[in-house]
């Protein structure tokens, strides 16, 4: 565990050290600079997005 608490490293089933990161502000980038689409509207109901569900404002306005 990371002195702040916010990553968690730790050995795969090969001994290879895993860092997972655990807060979900930084998750949440690293799926966005991974991501190939945007949140469709049901993906956006369905994981509580409100202010990044940007796929289609006029049908969220943002609130969902």
């Amino acid at each position: 565990m990371s002195p702040d608490g916010t990553v968690l490293y730790y050995p795969d089933h090969d001994g290879v050290l895993v860092r997972a990161l655990l807060d979900p502000e930084e998750l949440a980038k690293l799926a966005r600079a991974r991501a190939t689409r945007d949140f469709t509207v049901e993906e956006c109901k369905r994981f509580n997005i409100v202010d990044d569900c940007a796929a289609y404002p006029d049908e969220t306005q943002g609130r969902l």
